[in-house]
Order: structure tokens, then sequence, then C-alpha cells
């Protein structure tokens, strides 16, 4: 018995701790040798908020990350993502003869933020820190060149970045602008990028802070209770528009429809909806469905006008198409198609998310689609689509919301 209980204490004693850590947002910090420098301080500052990391090595100039991001990000679920490049792109160093202009660099940054975007990871870009004021020693000593920033050159950097970020609607910490007054404090030297001990702290707290603000953020907007859209039983809460037929069955819905039906057969929410994430699981048989959200009624075929994320038997499947509008806006691109894993008559898990005109969608944890400031319509129905002049047969289930 006392062998029994030393053994359980010892198992709770190293389970829990591997529990706790599991439950907190993992975040992953991405960048040079100055985020080197301060990402033990941040996952010292973050303990019991979030499970920080980095990944291995120097981030380097644009150039590496546009060959290295895919082994950086791994195959881990990130909720936050911190990354900068710019010091190796002004500087070069080892990539001293490659194309660094402030346009290459921020083409390459476009690449990069297009591929984080597609984690569904909250990305947030480090502004970089200041150009040392002399001749980099650097490349002086190895390189035997005087290379000095000058502000104006550096300015072409910032402003660089700061356009990608703000096409892309990602948050800015602007560590370079925390650093420049403080210089003289925390800098090595007047001709070295890097920071003492204790500048290496105080970026470590401004990176933190600015996470856990972050994180913070998100929580509370996502704070909304989850709420049953489809009981399992009825389709209380719906009403079929004409055109095929809906039922429900083995606790899903049910939708189907000859060839020779012409109609969009709609079965449409009773209520609307404005900013919301809603979830749920579907399994296409035949044919083309579509959930439909925000749309409006209109008398036609169709019976709706407005968006729908496209649920069918391809990989158009998470696409996004505006009925009555655009037409197709967007498509999932090969890398979300290959990670996904969507197939013809299995289930799959749909996430949407509809916050003012910012709209992201997920198939099977894997973002597909995600548009910023979109002119689309911000308040409407949800609708469950039979495509006219097809065969069909599709399935909904487990559908659930969160108002924001």
């Amino acid at each position: 018995m006392k062998r029994l209980t030393l053994l359980l204490v010892l198992f709770a004693s190293f389970s829990l701790p591997f529990f706790a850590s599991a439950e907190l947002p993992k975040v992953l910090i991405m960048g040079d040798s100055i985020s080197i420098g301060y990402t033990p301080h941040v996952v010292e500052n973050l303990k019991g908020v979030a499970e920080a990391k980095r990944h291995k090595g120097n981030a380097g100039p644009t150039i590496r990350g546009v060959t290295k991001i895919e082994e950086w990000l791994g195959d881990e679920k990130w909720d936050l993502i911190h990354f900068n490049w710019g010091l190796w792109d002004m500087y070069g160093w080892e990539y001293h003869k490659e194309d660094r202009s402030p346009e290459a660099y921020g083409k390459r940054l476009e690449f990069l933020v297009a591929r984080l975007k597609k984690t569904g990871a909250k990305l947030i870009w480090a502004t970089t820190t200041p150009a040392c004021p002399a001749n980099e020693t650097t490349m002086k000593r190895r390189f035997k060149q005087d290379i000095r920033i000058s502000p104006a050159l550096e300015r072409k950097y910032l402003e660089a970045a700061l356009g990608v970020m703000k096409k892309n609607g990602v948050q800015v910490n602007d560590l370079h602008a925390f650093m420049k007054p403080q210089w003289a404090k925390y800098a090595i030297a007047d001709d070295n990028v890097h920071f003492k001990p204790e500048g290496k702290k105080a970026l470590g707290k401004k990176v933190a802070d600015c996470i856990a603000d972050a994180l913070k953020t998100d929580s509370s907007a996502n704070q909304g209770s989850w709420e049953a859209l489809f009981d399992g039983k009825s389709l209380d809460g719906w009403t079929p528009r004409p055109g095929g037929k809906w039922e429900v069955k083995d606790g899903a819905i049910l939708g189907t429809s000859p060839k020779s039906e012409r109609r969009h057969g709609i079965l449409l929410s009773n209520s609307e909806f404005s900013d919301f994430v809603i979830q749920a699981k579907f399994r296409v048989h035949k044919g083309d469905s579509g959930f439909y959200f925000r749309s409006g009624k209109v008398k036609s075929a169709v019976s709706v006008n407005g968006f729908q994320v496209e649920i069918d038997t391809s990989q158009e499947t998470g696409g996004l198409y505006e009925t009555g509008g655009r037409a197709w806006v967007n498509k999932p691109g090969k890398e979300a198609i290959a990670q996904r894993k969507y197939e013809k008559g299995k289930w799959a898990d749909l996430e949407l998310r509809a916050v003012g005109r910012d709209v992201t969608v997920k198939i099977n944890g894997v973002l597909c689609s995600d548009l910023k400031n979109d002119k689309g319509r911000t308040k409407g129905f949800f609708g469950l689509q039979l495509h006219g002049g097809q065969e069909m047969r599709v399935e909904y289930k487990d559908i659930r919301i969160k108002e924001l």
C-alpha cells in the first residue's frame, strides 16, 4: 500500500504541471539574435499565462525565412506568433551579396505574412530594433566592409514592413520606438546592434506585456457562451425555402434533392446574426452545398444573396462565394488543401468567424479563407444550401454559435 501511495504521489507531482501547461495558449517567438536575447525573459514573464517557445537558430534575413518557415512552424498549433525580420536584411552579414533592398524585403515579408496567417494564430509584428549609429563591427571585422545604415535607409525598411502589416491587419509591437530613446542606456556599443543584459531584460518585459495583453483581449472577445443552433432532434429555429427536402435523421440535418429540381433548396435560420464564431460538422455525399452567413432573403431560384462558405465534394470546400455579388472571393490554397485532409463522404469540421468586416474560415482546423476589411454584408441569416440542377445529399450536425 505504501508503495502504491508513493507511486500515486510521484505520478501526480509530474503529471499536474504537464496538464496545467497544456492548457495554456501556445506562443511562438520568431526572429534573429535580438529575439534570442530576450526570449528567456519572455518565457519567464509569461509563466502561468502562456507557453512561449522560440524556433531553433537565427531567423536571419527574410531570404532565410522563406526557406525555413515550414521547419520553424513545425506541427504545433500556435495561438500567437510574435515575429520579426529586419537587421539582417539591412546589414546582410553572410547574405551581403544578396538582394536585400527595401523593395525585395517587402516582397518577401508579404510571402512570410501570408504563410503565417494560414496558421490561424494571432500575429504580432515586432518592429526592427535600431540600427547602430556607427559602422557595424561584424561587417568591418569579418567582411572588411564599412557599413552604416543611415536613418533615411533605416526608415525605408521600417516603412516597408509597416506597409505589409497594415495591409494584412497585423498588430504591431514597436520595439524600435521603445529602444531608440534608450540606446545609450542599453546598447553594447555604437558599432553593435545588440544589447546589454539589462536591455535584453527590458525587451523581454515589453514583448511579454504585449503578448499577454493580446491574449487577454482575444480571451475577452471570446467569452460569450456557446448556444446550439440545432437541437439534434428537430428543425426548430430553421425554415425551409422552396426546393429540395430537409429532415432530421440520426441526429443530423439531412438535405436531399433530385437533379430535376431547378431551385436551390435553402434551410434558413429564423434569426439574423452579425458578429460571431460558429462551428458545425458536415458530410457531403453528392452535389454542391454551401453554408450561407449574413445572407439576405430575395425572390429568386436561389432564395438568398450574400456570402456562403463553399461546402461540396471538391477541394474548393472552405472557399468564400458571394451569391448575387462578386461570385468567388477566395478559394483555398494548395498548402491548406494538403494540411486539412478533407475527403468527400467523411465528416469534417467547419469553423467560421465573422467580426466586423473580417472573416475567417477553417476546415478541420486549417485556415482556408481569411478576409480583412471586406465590403460584404455584416448582418443576416444562416442558410444551408442544396444546389439546384444537381443530385444532392448532404448532412450537417453539432451546429453551435458564440455571438461576439
